[in-house]
Protein backbone atom coordinates (compact mmCIF):
# COMPACT_ATOMS: atom_id res chain seq x y z
CA UNK A 1 0.00 0.00 0.00
CA UNK A 2 1.40 3.40 -0.97
CA UNK A 3 2.19 5.71 1.91
CA UNK A 4 1.09 9.33 1.98
CA UNK A 5 3.32 12.19 3.06
CA UNK A 6 1.31 15.16 4.31
CA UNK A 7 3.04 18.54 4.55
CA UNK A 8 1.12 21.40 6.18
CA UNK A 9 2.36 24.85 5.14
CA UNK A 10 1.62 28.12 6.87
CA UNK A 11 1.38 31.10 4.47
CA UNK A 12 4.96 32.23 3.89
CA UNK A 13 4.21 35.81 4.91
CA UNK A 14 2.86 34.60 8.28
CA UNK A 15 5.52 32.00 9.07
CA UNK A 16 8.42 32.29 11.48
CA UNK A 17 6.84 35.08 13.55
CA UNK A 18 9.07 34.20 16.52
CA UNK A 19 12.05 35.28 14.39
CA UNK A 20 10.65 38.83 14.05
CA UNK A 21 13.12 40.31 16.56
CA UNK A 22 16.06 39.40 14.29
CA UNK A 23 14.69 39.00 10.73
CA UNK A 24 12.65 41.29 8.50
CA UNK A 25 9.27 40.09 7.20
CA UNK A 26 10.88 39.55 3.79
CA UNK A 27 13.71 37.47 5.29
CA UNK A 28 11.25 35.33 7.27
CA UNK A 29 9.14 34.78 4.15
CA UNK A 30 12.20 33.85 2.08
CA UNK A 31 13.43 31.44 4.77
CA UNK A 32 10.04 29.77 5.08
CA UNK A 33 9.74 29.36 1.31
CA UNK A 34 13.27 27.90 1.04
CA UNK A 35 12.66 25.40 3.85
CA UNK A 36 9.40 24.25 2.26
CA UNK A 37 11.01 23.92 -1.17
CA UNK A 38 13.71 21.70 0.38
CA UNK A 39 11.22 19.43 2.18
CA UNK A 40 8.93 19.25 -0.88
CA UNK A 41 11.81 18.34 -3.21
CA UNK A 42 12.81 15.43 -0.98
CA UNK A 43 9.25 14.23 -0.33
CA UNK A 44 8.35 14.15 -4.03
CA UNK A 45 11.44 12.21 -5.06
CA UNK A 46 10.32 9.13 -6.97
CA UNK A 47 12.64 6.90 -4.95
CA UNK A 48 10.27 7.25 -1.99
CA UNK A 49 7.22 6.04 -3.94
CA UNK A 50 4.83 8.03 -1.77
CA UNK A 51 1.80 10.18 -2.50
CA UNK A 52 2.51 13.72 -1.32
CA UNK A 53 -0.28 16.00 -0.12
CA UNK A 54 0.42 19.65 0.66
CA UNK A 55 -2.28 21.38 2.68
CA UNK A 56 -2.20 25.16 2.99
CA UNK A 57 -4.03 28.46 2.62
CA UNK A 58 -0.96 29.80 0.78
CA UNK A 59 -1.52 29.90 -2.98
CA UNK A 60 2.22 30.09 -3.62
CA UNK A 61 2.86 26.92 -1.59
CA UNK A 62 0.00 25.13 -3.35
CA UNK A 63 1.42 26.18 -6.72
CA UNK A 64 4.85 24.87 -5.76
CA UNK A 65 3.21 21.60 -4.70
CA UNK A 66 1.44 21.20 -8.05
CA UNK A 67 4.65 21.95 -9.96
CA UNK A 68 6.44 19.25 -7.95
CA UNK A 69 3.74 16.67 -8.70
CA UNK A 70 2.15 16.73 -5.26
CA UNK A 71 -1.54 17.02 -4.53
CA UNK A 72 -2.42 20.55 -3.42
CA UNK A 73 -5.25 20.88 -0.90
CA UNK A 74 -6.69 24.20 0.20
CA UNK A 75 -6.80 24.28 4.00
CA UNK A 76 -10.39 24.57 5.24
CA UNK A 77 -10.05 24.60 9.02
CA UNK A 78 -8.14 26.65 11.53
CA UNK A 79 -4.67 25.56 12.54
CA UNK A 80 -2.24 22.81 11.81
CA UNK A 81 -4.11 19.94 13.47
CA UNK A 82 -7.33 20.60 11.55
CA UNK A 83 -5.34 20.92 8.31
CA UNK A 84 -3.67 17.58 8.95
CA UNK A 85 -6.95 15.86 9.78
CA UNK A 86 -8.40 17.24 6.54
CA UNK A 87 -5.49 15.95 4.45
CA UNK A 88 -5.40 12.55 6.17
CA UNK A 89 -8.92 11.87 4.90
CA UNK A 90 -7.28 11.26 1.50
CA UNK A 91 -4.82 8.69 2.86
CA UNK A 92 -5.97 5.08 3.12
CA UNK A 93 -2.73 3.55 4.34
CA UNK A 94 0.38 4.62 6.19
CA UNK A 95 0.83 8.36 6.53
CA UNK A 96 3.78 10.56 7.44
CA UNK A 97 2.98 14.03 8.72
CA UNK A 98 6.05 16.11 7.96
CA UNK A 99 6.92 19.65 9.03
CA UNK A 100 7.68 22.05 6.21
CA UNK A 101 10.58 23.76 7.96
CA UNK A 102 13.34 21.18 8.29
CA UNK A 103 16.44 22.66 6.60
CA UNK A 104 18.70 19.65 7.27
CA UNK A 105 16.16 16.97 6.37
CA UNK A 106 17.67 14.21 4.22
CA UNK A 107 16.08 11.57 2.02
CA UNK A 108 17.20 8.90 4.50
CA UNK A 109 15.26 10.64 7.30
CA UNK A 110 12.04 10.33 5.32
CA UNK A 111 12.83 6.75 4.27
CA UNK A 112 13.40 5.73 7.90
CA UNK A 113 10.05 7.21 8.92
CA UNK A 114 8.21 5.50 6.07
CA UNK A 115 9.56 2.06 7.03
CA UNK A 116 8.34 2.25 10.64
CA UNK A 117 5.10 0.43 9.85
CA UNK A 118 6.93 -2.89 9.94
CA UNK A 119 7.75 -2.48 13.63
CA UNK A 120 5.40 0.06 15.18
CA UNK A 121 2.03 1.75 14.87
CA UNK A 122 3.26 5.26 15.53
CA UNK A 123 6.62 7.00 15.13
CA UNK A 124 7.24 10.35 16.79
CA UNK A 125 10.21 12.31 15.45
CA UNK A 126 11.04 14.78 18.16
CA UNK A 127 12.65 18.20 17.94
CA UNK A 128 16.02 19.03 19.51
CA UNK A 129 14.40 19.97 22.82
CA UNK A 130 12.58 16.61 22.83
CA UNK A 131 9.28 18.35 23.59
CA UNK A 132 7.89 18.93 20.09
CA UNK A 133 7.03 16.73 17.11
CA UNK A 134 8.57 17.51 13.71
CA UNK A 135 7.28 14.38 11.97
CA UNK A 136 4.66 11.81 12.92
CA UNK A 137 4.26 8.41 11.26
CA UNK A 138 0.96 6.55 11.55
CA UNK A 139 0.69 2.99 10.24
CA UNK A 140 -2.90 3.87 9.31
CA UNK A 141 -4.40 7.28 8.80
CA UNK A 142 -6.49 8.53 11.71
CA UNK A 143 -5.10 6.16 14.37
CA UNK A 144 -4.84 9.03 16.83
CA UNK A 145 -5.90 12.63 17.04
CA UNK A 146 -2.98 14.87 16.08
CA UNK A 147 -1.78 17.15 18.84
CA UNK A 148 0.80 19.45 17.22
CA UNK A 149 1.64 22.50 19.30
CA UNK A 150 3.36 22.97 22.68
CA UNK A 151 4.54 19.69 24.25
CA UNK A 152 3.28 17.71 21.26
CA UNK A 153 5.73 14.85 21.77
CA UNK A 154 4.23 13.97 25.14
CA UNK A 155 0.69 14.53 23.83
CA UNK A 156 1.24 12.22 20.84
CA UNK A 157 2.78 9.62 23.15
CA UNK A 158 -0.24 9.84 25.48
CA UNK A 159 -2.64 9.51 22.52
CA UNK A 160 -0.79 6.36 21.39
CA UNK A 161 -0.84 4.83 24.85
CA UNK A 162 -4.53 5.66 25.32
CA UNK A 163 -5.28 3.88 22.03
CA UNK A 164 -3.10 0.88 22.97
CA UNK A 165 -0.72 1.48 20.07
CA UNK A 166 2.92 0.52 19.77
CA UNK A 167 4.97 3.69 19.41
CA UNK A 168 8.60 4.65 19.07
CA UNK A 169 10.53 7.86 19.50
CA UNK A 170 12.74 8.84 16.55
CA UNK A 171 15.74 11.08 17.13
CA UNK A 172 17.50 12.05 13.89
CA UNK A 173 19.31 15.37 13.37
CA UNK A 174 17.60 16.03 10.03
CA UNK A 175 14.19 15.59 11.61
CA UNK A 176 15.03 17.31 14.90
CA UNK A 177 16.37 20.62 13.64
CA UNK A 178 13.84 23.29 12.85
CA UNK A 179 14.30 27.05 12.99
CA UNK A 180 11.74 28.58 15.32
CA UNK A 181 13.70 30.90 17.61
CA UNK A 182 16.43 33.48 17.09
CA UNK A 183 18.93 31.25 18.90
CA UNK A 184 18.41 28.60 16.17
CA UNK A 185 19.81 30.86 13.44
CA UNK A 186 23.53 30.46 14.27
CA UNK A 187 23.14 26.68 13.91
CA UNK A 188 21.62 27.20 10.49
CA UNK A 189 24.52 29.40 9.45
CA UNK A 190 27.16 27.00 10.83
CA UNK A 191 25.69 23.96 9.06
CA UNK A 192 25.21 25.54 5.64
Amino acid sequence: MTAAIVIPVKPFDQAKARLAPVLTPEEREMLSRAFFRHVLTLATDRALDADVIVVSRCEQALGMAREAGAQAMVEQGQGQNEALEQAMELANGPVLLLSSDLPFLAMQDIAVMLTLGATTDLGIATDRAKTGTNALFLARSGMIRTRFGPDSRALHQAEAEKAGLRWTLIERPGLAFDVDRPEDLPFLHNES
